[in-house]
């Protein structure tokens, strides 16, 4: 009546691997050379290393009409609004966590000029969660690897 013990042994063994995968964390190279596409499709964002090993983003390509160059009209200080958005750092301060997940960063949305506290995390089909918060207020997008 009850399950033979080779099978019961190869039922937690699968187990076990199962919640593996899915609670293994995302390494930095999951996410490094590769291009993130916007929620919105505006933007694409290459992600990489930055100083002391934490993780950062910048933006690489702006969707736009032909000849025009996107500024960041908005950004706070009143020196960089001439500045193109490509190459603007949009993501930074990145730790891994043990969960999987990147905290301890922040994100710039240049459509309003401010910067808020956020989350990275990638998702079981490859896309990547950005979590952007104001104090208890949180939204998230979607971004999409890009694939040429």
């Amino acid at each position: 009546m009850g399950i033979e013990a080779d099978t019961m042994k190869k039922l937690i063994a699968f187990s076990f691997l199962a919640v593996g995968a899915v609670a293994t964390p995302v390494s930095a190279n999951d996410l490094f050379g590769t291009r993130w596409l916007t929620q919105n499709g505006q933007a694409e964002i290459a992600i990489a290393s930055c100083v002391g090993g934490s993780l950062c983003g910048t933006i690489a390509r702006v969707v736009a009409p032909a000849g025009v160059i996107p500024k960041d009209t908005r950004n706070p200080d009143a020196s960089k609004r001439n500045q193109p958005l490509v190459g603007v750092k949009l993501i930074q301060g990145f730790k891994l966590g043990k969960d999987g997940k990147w905290t301890g960063g922040t994100i710039y949305n240049p459509q309003d000029g401010r910067t808020y506290r956020s989350e990275l995390a990638r998702k079981p089909d490859g896309s990547l969660a950005v979590k952007g918060c104001v104090g208890p207020l949180c939204q998230t997008q979607v971004w999409k690897p890009v694939t040429r």
